[in-house]
């Protein structure tokens, strides 16, 4: 038994510790639980005192603000406030399922209460409901040694002859019948006197004290039932980003979507994520570098890479709730597949559907499963796979085989049972490799990736010289190309092709092949096995149509000419082709006439299945001309029906167009979005764009790191090193000059002053090459150069007239040669803004010396464009200008008048109260418990809104909160 003045010294030693913060000797005196006791009084020094008599640990966490839960919010808070109008208590329900927030809410409840004058308890366990142990909780944590239940009574009627007072319960499942008693004199009490009594329970626990306790709650008619539903998307977000520091991107709100909106599990999930090393935050988004599982798709032969072993613990955790008959039912149910017809799982379990009833009921309920027009599915992805890779593989395997079964049994899709046997059947097995062949090529025309893995697991299960071995191998290698990996239908048909096969297959596995090289970026290797089918008259018509056509697009991404005997072959069968070679000599308006009537004569199928299809090519001359709408509706439906070794292509066109409008956070995030598909299929085509607009991005806001440290970026630039792309070597020359290295700038500079095809191409491609190289040839004192690039902007203009981007940039390109203010002018018939911006900057600079006041309307409204895109450098170097002119705008304001901190989120002022106090980012980064990268990420957005360029700056500007 505890000796009682030891306990009251051990209590004075907390209570000292706590009131000087140190933690560290609280956590040192051996204190046992974790379970947080809070006493807060209006006048007491002591803000949290643990009872001696039951020593706990205190646990050392940082706030967060409660997210969401306005309404039972201020639910909670009107209880408190008529009370303390009226005098009168209440007692009030707050309920939720484990992990929910109800002790965050209860906390925040407390610390309300305090604002508000309440004398405020705060009780954590059927211990402290004890009388004798709450009478001690009432004096500030000094038991009472004699008349333990008239100590009670007469600590409480002194604490509500004072003021009114809030007690808090959290956990009441795990009180005892004690316990239970001590809240029926409070509930007794609150029916007269100003007490308000706050209860948090989970609803399904069943225990005889907790039934009784509900039924006395339904009977009071002064009694408030609270009831924590999961949070919303939004509100999950807002708690992401409180634990990361940064918003979440698209990956990132699947992976906490498992947690099914429950605060506890989106902080665990989060905690695996930083734990596993696999978070990294970067610009505007936390984003998953190695996303956990592999890639985020519905895999058909098995539930994707091995989560791993934390995460799925998190995931089994977070299904606790539900009965063991619901977890069996869910067990099976996920061996059927993300979605599945409720029928099967029936017959699979042996039982009448009806039986299963309650447990789709519950599983509805805790949003597990939902509705999908005739069939169930799981919410979410990653919830599934836990699920299923739970399952021991024996168990797994054999189940599959009856669920193959059962599909054939009602005479079911060939390919829905083809997918089960591919799960469960073993080495060897004849009838299960003939099955996988046939499903195989059944599925290869419209699902290409389901073939895909059909024949690669088929070949997995051959003997040695197995007849099914040259059908496997041709359909996984077409289907590969189609659907990635390209890097396997490379390996297999080049395996292939190094044995003996009928000439019917080798020219059909060479012309994948060749597909499979143009897809990788191999041009010189595709156009070499293309011209071994060739050279063979006996090859077939069809196969050497398509192989020609595949030449000639070689051909015009390595920029060189076709072989003789093949020239107009191609080009003039696929109008796309002739329309690329058109565009590369600057016959725009041709090229996009070739592309709609490619579009308008097309008679192909639903699905999108080669770089040469007349929507894609549309699409990039629409993005590239500028029409943006238009292209957005292209870009869409290319979208719908391409082939997967292509679905990089419209996110990435998607992001020239954003990038174009002006909307650079859209664009980063298209891009990145197609670079993550390009590198699973292993496609390498349009990667010089996205790398494009990730450069142009960084360039422009001058936010992030240099996009060449992210490792997916990394491993863009090392794949197309091989093949120069002058619009990113215009974008990395411009992005290099910015920080100090004007050597690129100056290099590129030459070589399209030099070339007049580079600088068609350049120009043609970027609206704003030809003004940058006059600007910039003009500052190397090589007005020759200048006028080059004038002479060829203007051709490109003559050419196309019907493109206004051409006349623009002809215009803006002949302003700056000459400095002529009227063509200047005539530059802002840009679509795009930032060259609109660009042009209003260079005519104020021209007008400054003639016309002051014109200058500076050009100069603001160019700072305004820049603005509006975020292009903050830019806006930076405009004001800069003014103020050289003597013009000074107060684009900052103090606080109290118009745009000031009040715009900062709370994150941002935190930082910036910190920073303007003296820390550095590191210091900072430990004072918030995060890193100094995220640190810098919202200090450059406090320097961006509060409009200040130094940490002094902001220190004068930016009056930190005390």
């Amino acid at each position: 038994m505890v000796d009682l003045m030891t306990a009251i010294v051990a209590a004075d030693e907390i209570d000292a510790a706590l009131r000087r913060s140190d933690y560290e000797a609280v956590m040192g005196k051996g204190l046992a639980r974790m379970v947080e006791v809070r006493h807060l009084r209006t006048n007491a020094a002591s803000s949290a005192v643990p009872r001696a008599l039951h020593p706990r640990r205190v646990a050392v966490r940082t706030r967060r603000a409660v997210r969401g839960r306005q309404q039972e919010r201020q639910r909670l808070a009107a209880v408190l406030d008529v009370t303390a109008a009226t005098g009168r208590g209440a007692v009030v329900a707050v309920t939720g399922r484990a992990g929910i927030g109800k002790t965050t809410v209860l906390s925040e409840l407390r610390a309300v209460a305090a604002d508000k004058g309440f004398t405020v308890v705060g009780v954590g366990s059927d211990e402290d409901l004890r009388p004798e142990a709450f009478a001690a909780l009432l004096v500030g944590g000094r038991p009472a040694v004699a008349g333990c239940e008239g100590a009670f009574g007469a600590m409480l009627d002194g604490h509500l002859a004072r003021g009114p007072v809030l007690v808090t319960v959290d956990g009441l499942q795990w009180c005892h019948a004690v316990a239970a008693r001590t809240l029926d004199a409070l509930a007794a009490q609150a029916a007269l006197r100003p007490l308000v009594c706050v209860v948090a329970e989970r609803p399904e626990m069943d225990r005889p004290y907790l039934d009784q306790w509900r039924g006395h709650l339904r009977q009071r008619p002064d009694a408030v039932r609270v009831e924590l539903p999961r949070m919303a998307g939004p509100e999950v977000a807002a708690l992401v980003e409180d634990v990361l520091g940064v918003p979440p991107d698209a990956s990132l709100t699947m992976l906490v979507d498992c947690a099914g909106g429950i605060p506890a599990t989106v902080v665990e999930l989060l905690g695996v994520v930083a734990d596993e090393g696999v978070k990294e935050c970067q610009a505007d988004f936390a984003r998953i570098t190695r996303l956990l599982g592999g890639e985020r798709h519905e895999p058909l032969l098995n539930g994707g890479a091995a989560l791993p072993h934390r995460f799925s613990q998190v995931l089994h955790r977070s299904l606790d709730c539900l009965s063991e008959e619901t977890r069996r039912v869910l067990d099976v149910a996920s061996v059927l597949g993300r979605t599945f017809l409720p029928d099967d799982l029936a017959t699979l379990l042996g039982q009448p559907l009806a039986a299963l009833l309650p447990a789709f009921r519950e599983a509805f309920t805790s949003e597990v499963l939902e509705s999908a027009e005739q069939s169930m599915r799981f919410r979410n992805t990653l919830l599934w796979q836990a699920l299923l890779q739970n399952i021991p593989d024996a168990v797994r395997g054999a189940l599959h085989r009856q669920a193959a079964a059962m599909i054939i049994a009602r005479g079911g899709s060939r390919v829905d049972s083809a997918c089960h046997v591919a799960r469960g059947a073993f080495h060897g097995d004849e009838a299960a490799i003939l099955l996988l062949r046939d499903a195989a090529e059944e599925a290869l025309r419209p699902a290409p990736r389901t073939a895909a893995e059909l024949a690669l697991r088929g070949l997995e299960l051959l003997p040695p010289g197995h007849a099914a071995c040259l059908p496997l191998t041709e359909i996984a290698v077409e289907a590969c190309a189609r659907s990635g990996p390209i890097s396997r239908a490379v390996r297999l048909a080049e395996d292939a092709l190094t044995g003996p096969l009928p000439e019917t297959a080798k020219t059909a596995l060479r012309y994948w092949l060749s597909t499979a090289l143009t897809l990788e970026g191999r041009h010189r290797d595709a156009g070499r096995v293309a011209e071994s089918v060739l050279s063979n008259p006996a090859a077939p018509a069809e196969l050497r149509h398509n192989l020609t056509v595949n030449q000639v697009l070689v051909s015009v991404l390595r920029r060189d000419q076709p072989p003789p005997e093949r020239r107009g072959v191609g080009e003039s069968d696929f109008p796309v082709l002739a329309a690329m070679r058109s565009w590369r000599e600057g016959r725009l308006t041709e090229a996009l006439t070739l592309c709609r009537k490619a579009v308008a004569d097309d008679h192909g199928g639903p699905v999108i299945s080669w770089i040469c299809h007349p929507l894609i090519g549309l699409a990039e001359v629409l993005t590239c001309l500028e029409h943006h709408d238009e292209a957005l509706a292209v870009i869409d439906e290319t979208a719908e029906h391409v082939d997967r070794a292509l679905a990089a292509v419209p996110h990435i066109l998607r992001a020239r167009v954003e990038l174009a409008v002006g909307r650079t956070s859209n664009a980063t995030a298209e891009a990145l979005a197609g670079l993550r598909i390009a590198h699973d299929t292993g496609t390498h085509l349009y990667l010089h764009e996205a790398l494009y607009v990730l450069t142009t991005a960084t360039l422009r806001t001058g936010v992030g790191r240099p996009r060449g440290e992210d490792p997916l970026v990394a491993w863009a630039r090392a794949e197309t090193s091989a093949v120069r792309s002058l619009p990113l070597a215009w974008a990395e020359a411009r992005l290099a000059e910015a920080h100090g290295d004007p050597a690129p700038a100056r290099a590129l500079l030459r070589e399209v002053a030099l070339g007049e095809q580079q600088r068609r191409e350049l120009f043609a491609s970027a609206a704003g090459a030809a003004a940058w190289t006059v600007r910039t040839a003009l500052a190397e004192d090589r007005g020759d150069w200048a006028a080059a690039a004038v002479t060829t902007a203007e051709r490109l203009a003559a050419a196309n007239p019907e493109v206004r981007t051409m006349a623009a940039a002809a215009a803006h390109a002949r302003g700056l040669l000459e400095r002529d203010s009227a063509a200047l002018a005539a530059a802002s018939a840009f679509p795009g803004p930032w060259e609109r911006a660009s042009a209003a900057e260079d005519l104020g600079r021209v007008l400054l010396d003639a016309d002051r006041e014109s200058a500076v309307r050009h100069l603001e409204q160019s700072a305004a464009l820049y603005q509006e895109i975020l292009a903050d450098p830019d806006a930076t170097r405009v004001r800069s200008v003014l103020r050289a002119a003597g013009v000074v705008r107060r684009h900052w304001r103090q606080r109290g008048s118009g745009e000031s901190a009040d715009t900062l989120t709370d994150t941002e002022r935190k930082v910036a109260d910190l920073v303007a106090s003296g820390l550095t980012n590191q210091q900072v980064a430990r004072r918030m418990f995060i890193s100094h990268h995220t640190v810098a990420f919202h200090l450059r957005k406090v320097f961006r809104k509060l409009e200040v360029t130094s940490r002094v700056e902001l220190a004068r500007r930016f009056q930190p909160s005390r």
